[in-house]
């Protein structure tokens, strides 16, 4: 028997319904996932997540001040809240290390980069990063001060 063909990432209600997140392998087509949903033309849109950065490139960018806080986020308990309850992400691991990449590949994901540098060097992922997380964040912990 293989194993699962997809598992849920994430998931969040918006104004359109549902967003599902699901991580599936390289080799899982549009079609084999409609089939494993059961309803063929209902899955309108199959997006794919940016590719992992690669290990060994030459010339990468060095990330400055909105890398360095994205970074220094990702470890705060407070951030984790944050994400939780925007729906970022949909569960708080148990282990430091796994709620750490959970909250790092949200920001990856809804800022549309592949290394928290580009938030340095990409306005457009500049202007969501502070749109979708800074704003919102400092909101966050106004509202949780005791």
């Amino acid at each position: 028997m293989s194993g699962p063909l997809a598992r849920l990432v994430n998931y969040r209600m918006g104004q359109d319904g549902m967003e599902i997140i699901l991580r599936l392998g390289p080799k899982t087509s549009k079609e084999k996932l409609e089939a494993w949903l059961g309803e063929g033309p209902t899955l309108l849109q199959l997006s794919h997540a940016p590719k992992r950065p690669e290990s060994n490139t030459a010339s990468k960018p060095k990330g400055g001040n909105l890398a360095r806080l994205a970074g220094q986020w990702c470890k705060e308990k407070s951030y984790h809240q944050f994400c939780l309850e925007k729906g970022f992400i949909s569960v708080i691991a148990d282990r430091a290390e796994q709620i750490e990449k959970d909250v790092t590949y949200a920001i990856y994901r809804e800022c549309e980069i592949k290394s928290r540098a580009e938030l340095d060097h990409n306005e457009q992922a500049a202007k969501t990063f502070k749109r979708v997380f800074i704003r919102p964040y400092a909101e966050f912990l106004q509202g949780h001060k005791s």
